[in-house]
């Protein structure tokens, strides 16, 4: 389950991106961004440090990010 508090952190981080003047894009654009740019990502969105990609999430928690990404 993903925890409101990683919402909070990226939309924080989201928010910090936006006003450093890069691209005007969407949380969803800017979350689906670092997921793939940060390998850590998914193991710190699930807190599980053996998920190294996309790849490594079971199909309920693809299901999860996805209606993660959804709600952003």
């Amino acid at each position: 389950m993903i925890k409101e508090y990683k919402k909070d952190y990226l939309v924080e981080n989201y928010q910090n991106y936006i006003d450093n003047g890069e691209d005007t894009i969407s949380l969803r654009e800017y979350t689906e961004l670092e997921a793939e740019s940060d390998p850590g990502f998914f193991g710190w969105l699930f807190d599980d440090g053996y998920i190294e990609d996309y790849d490594g999430l079971s199909e309920e928690q693809k299901e999860q990010y996805k209606d993660f990404l959804e709600e952003l």
